[in-house]
């Protein structure tokens, strides 16, 4: 599969995501906790997710499950 930025429009570069559980997304600007609130995203379910990286604009697109 072949991914764009969305910000340039340049093909990004495919890998994984690698680190701790749980990694989290979420709206707050600042979270006190990694625990899983309402409104928080887990983005890790015990596997590391395909991801897009362009190293031009620093942005990283994730196919979470």
């Amino acid at each position: 599969m072949s991914v764009k930025c969305p910000l340039c429009g340049r093909e990004m570069e495919r890998g994984r995501l690698y680190g701790k559980e749980p990694l989290l997304w979420s709206p707050k600007e600042k979270k006190r906790t990694l625990l899983r609130g309402r409104e928080d995203v887990s983005l890790f379910n015990g596997a590391f997710p395909e991801a897009w990286i362009c190293k031009d604009c620093h942005k990283v697109v994730v196919h979470y499950k």
